[in-house]
């Protein structure tokens, strides 16, 4: 049975506004993080650690070439300097999709004399990472 791989270029970060989401433009790249926090056990009487999970945790980081106007970007700005929640959605190929919200961290911009503005963000997730199933 062949594999069939899903490529990046297909997957766009979307952030919610007034209940529909809207794509930041000029997207380069992105990452999905998720991780579980661990509490290690171990005793004297004991060689090995046990390890178990506690909270889920999960960020998003996004680049992007800067676009004049672009929605989404105004977007992630205003929800930055407010110190608000943004609900944000990552849809891949084959139907999965996740939804959450979380705290716009860090929101950059690289001005570099000889190459495109650039922009970079971190949303860190606030509660659940939704994973549905969109037809």
């Amino acid at each position: 049975m062949a594999s069939t791989y899903t490529r990046g270029k297909g997957v766009i970060i979307e952030i919610e506004k007034d209940g529909a989401f809207v794509p930041v433009a000029g997207q380069t790249g992105g990452s999905l993080n998720r991780e579980v926090d661990v509490i290690e056990i171990y005793t004297k009487d004991d060689q090995f650690k046990q390890n178990y999970g506690t909270y889920i945790t999960w960020s998003i980081d996004l680049e992007a070439l800067y676009v004049l106007n672009d929605e989404g970007y105004a977007l992630m700005e205003e929800k930055f300097n407010a110190k608000e929640l943004v609900k944000v959605k990552v849809a891949l190929e084959d139907g999965n999709v996740y939804t959450g919200e979380g705290l716009i961290t860090s929101l950059s911009m690289d001005l570099g004399q000889d190459d495109m503005v650039s922009i970079s963000c971190s949303i860190n997730g606030s509660g659940n990472l939704a994973l549905s199933k969109e037809e």
